[in-house]
């Protein structure tokens, strides 16, 4: 894996070793943006939502609490280099990212489907405002998935992604072309974990991206403890079989 020093990367890290103080910081950003961060309570209340002024703005607004502390656990773990997400919405997830991994070059991409007048949505304002305001190494870019993942990736990570966050559209297509698309740019201990597998239902899409996986010598786990049913495939000499099995049945 093309990843940092590792002594370095825990240094960098220091002032957000703990997964409850980097949630308190990434709170505390949308805050000085004008965001409330809500949690909701209620069964059918989403987990995670956004708000101004009491208006609910984004629904289930990216990783939970729970996948956050997975997030923070792994991404210590592995210090990637360069990171790679389909979906950005509000940025939540993100932004978390950055805060974990602040030496990390992290490149985003939203296919928005509602634009305002300048041609960039709400979503991606604030994620941008946010990035500039606190210095953060991240790149936000309105493209599409499969379409614009080859030359994004070329052109501002050098061809390589360590890890991988999907998070895009949720149909079994859409998600097995997310992959296929960033498949080039993977290597032998590269990660990629898919957000909402169990939660929309997407299976079948599973299927195929385990069975493309394998192909390139990599395992596929369904971490169905976690709240979205994340999916995760990786190659067994990373070791993190034993963060996975926390939040797998098996």
């Amino acid at each position: 894996m093309d990843i940092l020093n590792k002594d370095l990367c825990l240094n960098v890290l220091s002032d957000s070793s703990e997964p409850l103080v980097c949630l308190a910081s990434l709170i505390n950003i949308y805050k000085d943006a004008g965001i409330k961060i809500e949690n909701g309570a209620g069964p059918n209340t989403p987990l995670i939502y956004a708000t101004i002024n009491n208006k609910i703005l984004m629904m289930e607004a990216g990783v939970t609490v729970q996948e956050l502390i997975f997030f923070h656990t792994l991404l210590r773990k592995i210090c990637p280099k360069n990171i790679y997400g389909v979906g950005n919405a509000f940025g939540w997830s993100t932004l978390a990212f950055a805060l974990i991994c602040p030496i990390s070059k992290i490149v985003v991409i939203d296919n928005l489907e509602n634009l305002n007048a300048i041609g960039i949505s709400i979503g991606m304002v604030t994620t941008l405002d946010i990035v500039e305001k606190n210095n953060l190494n991240v790149i936000a870019l309105v493209a599409e998935s499969p379409k614009d993942s080859y030359k994004i990736i070329i052109e501002h990570l050098k061809g390589s992604v360590d890890f991988a966050f999907i998070d895009g559209y949720h149909t079994d297509k859409q998600v097995v072309q997310d992959f296929e698309a960033i498949k080039f740019s993977l290597n032998q201990n590269s990660i990629v974990v898919f957000h909402d597998v169990i939660k929309h239902n997407m299976l079948e899409g599973w299927k195929e991206i385990s069975q493309s996986a394998k192909e390139l010598g990599f395992v596929s786990r369904i971490m169905s403890k976690t709240y979205s049913g994340m999916g995760i495939i990786y190659n067994p000499i990373v070791g993190i079989e034993n963060i996975v099995n926390m939040y797998s049945n098996s």
